[in-house]
């Protein structure tokens, strides 16, 4: 579980950063080297520590990996990651990064494990490199990702975009969309239809 709302990974620093893309080598609709992450949690998750060179999201995997193995000593473990707000922003990166690591996606007994991911009220994180390179991961069945949204949520739709050196890049959403309307909402057809999905 994450959590958001934290000082060191502040949501509204809209800044894209380009990162170098792990699933680079693998072939795929819009492939890039490098995927436009938001500087802030970019900050938070993958800044090398200057006291011994690690991230925060290699001290999570590790973490994650330790605890999967003494559960279950064979590997055969899955992951499940959730978080609210920012909290499901830092979930979507860190099962993006988890999906492309074979330590939790490799086969057992000829299955696929995925990382499933349950996000709510979660800003945009990356643009459409990341979007293109986490619909691949999706299609390899390595993640799902379920992003639950209420219909007047602002935090949702932002950010929208982000100067990105001389190019304007909008932010993407991932992910199967779940809409959940209001009760107030005053249109017949959204009454009739409380929840709304989308991908």
């Amino acid at each position: 579980v994450f959590r958001g709302s934290q000082e060191s990974h502040n949501p509204w620093h809209y800044a894209l950063r380009d990162q170098r893309n792990p699933i680079a080598m693998e072939n795929y609709r819009g492939h890039a080297s490098y995927v436009g992450l938001h500087a802030g949690l970019c900050t938070y998750m993958l800044q090398k520590r200057e006291n011994d060179g690690t991230r925060k999201i290699d001290e999570i995997f590790s973490f994650v990996h330790a605890i999967g193995t003494e559960l279950n000593a064979n590997g055969n473990y899955n992951v499940h990651v959730t978080g609210h707000g920012t909290g499901g922003a830092l979930s979507t990166m860190f099962a993006f990064f988890a999906a492309s690591d074979k330590r939790f996606t490799s086969f057992y007994n000829n299955e696929q494990r995925t990382i499933k991911v349950f996000t709510f009220a979660s800003p945009r994180i990356g643009d459409k490199r990341f979007h293109d390179a986490f619909c691949h991961l999706e299609q390899t069945g390595r993640i799902q990702h379920a992003r639950f949204s209420s219909t007047n949520d602002i935090l949702t739709v932002k950010p929208l975009f982000s100067f990105h050196g001389l190019n304007v890049a909008c932010y993407r959403h991932v992910g199967l969309h779940v809409r959940l309307h209001d009760a107030g909402i005053s249109s017949e057809k959204k009454r009739r239809r409380p929840i709304d999905l989308s991908h």
